[in-house]
């Protein structure tokens, strides 16, 4: 049996040794390290090149979803379980549109983590109920975000939700303000918000905004 060489992201420390004492007795996994944070992560992934990593969603310095993005441009062979109690509609999105191939959520049993990793290792996805659940409800929404706009919208609405103004992603964005200004009343149309306030609403409702 081929063992797949596994590494743990995970911010909370006491979820993480737990999560380390109980794959350490699979047969199938061999941790070869544990980060607690999302940039500390993509370097140990970068320094071991794990055949599986098992990925919180919220972290500090980067968040899961960032540490995704990361993984599959430089290490596309690794698999990725996300354990997570946050299945948002854009969590579930991005996931999805990164091919992650599972999702398990933290309240699942402990069995349904290790089906999860059998089932990944064996080439198969598994995702939990919830996580499919979302995903369906997604496909089935006329008006939802990822139908209705772009992606550059999308980005100037994950901004505006942090509380920054035109002038700041304008900057960031390598665009004019001008642009953001439009980019924002178009914004505001799409989703018949009424104001900024509304819009960071929704974003948060959504997954688009802070997680805290």
């Amino acid at each position: 049996m081929s063992v797949a060489r596994t590494v743990i992201i995970e911010d909370e420390i006491l979820v993480a040794n737990m999560l380390e004492g109980s794959l350490g007795r699979l047969p199938e996994v061999q941790i070869v390290g544990v980060a607690h944070s999302g940039k500390s992560g993509v370097k140990l992934c970068q320094e071991t090149k794990p055949h599986l990593v098992l990925l919180d969603i919220e972290m500090p310095s980067q968040n899961g979803l960032d540490v995704a993005r990361k993984l599959r441009n430089e290490l596309p062979q690794t698999h990725i379980i996300v354990v997570s109690a946050h299945c948002e509609p854009y969590a579930v999105h991005e996931l999805s549109r990164l091919n992650v191939e599972s999702f398990v959520d933290k309240g699942d049993p402990l069995a349904t983590l290790y089906e999860a990793i059998r089932m990944v290792l064996a080439g198969k996805p598994f995702y939990s109920k919830t996580f499919s659940a979302v995903r369906l409800d997604l496909s089935l929404q006329a008006e939802s975000y990822q139908k209705i706009l772009s992606s550059r919208e999308i980005e100037v609405l994950i901004m505006v939700a942090e509380g920054r103004d035109d002038k700041d992603i304008a900057r960031r964005l390598g665009v004019s303000p001008i642009t953001i200004s439009t980019h924002r009343r178009n914004i505001r149309m799409k989703l018949r918000a009424h104001n900024d306030r509304d819009m960071t609403n929704y974003a948060r409702k959504v997954g688009l905004g802070p997680l805290t």
